[in-house]
């Protein structure tokens, strides 16, 4: 048995030949002899896409097997370069796998080394043709959203998938597109109807397109394009590219609460819900910005009215249309203004009758639950109005509205409670005298007098009081003194 045993050296004149020590049996007896590099042997070379798989038979110095090889690739015209990737450099194996090779007919040559000095002979070529197919768009790991997918290929392929082919031409092209792990596109009826898959030929040529608007994906999620290029030699490359679509906007969020419409709180908390985690709010025409629930806006707030929006925003950068609230903040109080005493039609003047009314006037509208507990001003309220013969007034019972003074002696003989309703009117509330039991208590009054109103505690929608609660309101005269009632 001959085996290499230590050193080596080269023998002048002998061509990749190794100068060796040589054993055979028994150990003792050793000899110098010589070996020859072995010729490589022819590789076998196949190709997926840009993928190039080589494998190789092992050859031997003698017995012993060589330390290891390398690869080069021949273009067409016969121009050499290293193998790359799994393929560069020494490789110990009798196998390899290169990437990335460029489209083309190529040749692979094995070439045996031994350390790092001695070289075989190369081997015969084993030749392989690379025909590649590749997609441009969508690209695969992106996620996409209704604009961002519509830019597709380009301004004239938008809405587009597209990719390249090549190889002998020409160069059919089919595609293919999945939903997930579930349905395939069926090119048909232009849904994701197919338990199989369908590929759906798209002609030859370099570069290849399949329309394929948003509006086509029937739901967010995964998908797969795939596609499969054959070229004249029947050789077929196929590549895929999985992506996320999100083919419509988000729903609307639900603003669940926000401040009292009017109030006269000059900062801001809203709640709201979303179908999506990321939402984006806006107050008053701002850019819109990330936020959460709940959200708190500190103010201070200017009088007047304010706008809230917020939006949801999906993974595919798709926005909803806005949800909206809009209040307006009020900081400045109520003032009672005027009273004044009307006669009903047909009534007899100067003479508090059935009919008859007040009216007390402020700067703005009032809160009717502040007026009366519970009354949401809709209709007319049922109160007392109970009249003082010693000072001439009468107070509206159950209410807010104070006291009215009638300013003149006469009118009140004897002190008597009747019933009445008070009602709406803008910025007027009006008190209409109900049933009157006793006529007698009333006087008939002939000379003009100036009432006061004495308000109570009053407030404005936005929760603003009465500024002027407590103090005397006189009567207003245009044109001079009336004659009340």
């Amino acid at each position: 048995m001959v085996a290499v045993v230590a050193g080596v050296a080269a023998l002048a004149g002998v061509s990749a030949a190794l100068a060796v020590w040589l054993s055979t049996s028994p150990p003792s007896t050793v000899h110098a002899g010589a070996a020859t590099m072995p010729v490589g042997s022819r590789p076998d070379a196949t190709a997926s896409a840009a993928t190039v798989t080589v494998s190789w038979a092992a050859v031997s110095v003698g017995d012993h097997p060589v330390s290891g090889y390398r690869l080069t690739r021949y273009d067409a015209a016969g121009h050499p370069e290293p193998a790359r990737n799994g393929c560069a450099g020494v490789v110990t194996s009798t196998g390899c796998v290169e990437s990335g090779v460029p489209d083309g007919a190529w040749g692979y040559v094995v070439t045996p080394v031994q350390g790092t000095h001695w070289t075989g002979a190369d081997s015969p070529q084993g030749t392989v043709y690379v025909a590649t197919v590749g997609v441009t768009f969508p690209v695969s790991g992106q996620v996409y959203g209704i604009d961002s997918y519509a830019a597709g290929c380009g301004t004239k392929s938008a809405g587009d998938m597209c990719g390249t082919a090549s190889g002998a031409k020409p160069v059919n092209v089919s595609v293919s597109v999945r939903q997930g792990s579930g349905r395939y596109w069926n090119p048909g009826d232009n849904t994701f109807s197919s338990d199989s898959e369908k590929l759906h030929p798209l002609g030859t040529g370099a570069n290849w397109k399949l329309p394929f608007p948003v509006s086509t994906f029937p739901a967010s999620g995964l998908y797969t394009l795939r596609a499969v290029a054959t070229d004249s030699t029947g050789r077929v490359s196929s590549t895929s590219s999985t992506f996320t679509v999100y083919p419509q906007a988000p729903p609307v969020p639900a603003i669940e609460n926000g401040p009292a419409d009017p109030t006269n709180q000059t900062s801001a908390r809203f709640t709201f819900s979303s179908a999506v985690s990321t939402v984006e709010c806006s107050l008053d025409n701002a850019t819109f910005a990330s936020c959460g629930s709940p959200t708190t806006i500190a103010g201070p707030l200017a009088k007047g009215t304010h706008r809230f929006r917020v939006r949801a925003v999906d993974a595919g950068g798709n926005t909803s249309a806005p949800a909206t609230y809009t209040w307006t903040v009020d900081t400045t109080a109520p003032r009672a203004t005027d009273v004044q005493a009307s006669n009903r039609a047909g009534g007899t003047a100067g003479l508090i009758e059935s009919g008859d009314s007040l009216t007390l006037s402020f700067s703005e509208p009032v809160a009717p639950g502040s007026v009366v507990p519970g009354w949401n001003g809709a209709s007319p309220v049922n109160v007392s109005l109970s009249f003082d013969a010693g000072t001439q007034a009468v107070s509206v019972g159950g209410s807010a509205l104070g006291t009215v003074a009638f300013g003149r002696p006469g009118y009140v003989l004897h002190g008597t409670t009747v019933g009445g309703t008070v009602s709406m009117n803008g910025a007027d509330l009006v008190i209409t005298i109900g049933t009157v039991a006793d006529p007698g208590a009333f006087g008939t009054v002939t000379d003009p007098g100036t009432m006061t109103w004495i308000p109570g505690a009053v407030r404005d929608p936005a929760g603003n009081s009465l500024a002027n609660a407590g103090t005397d309101v006189a009567e207003r005269h245009p044109g001079g003194l009336d004659t009340e009632f």
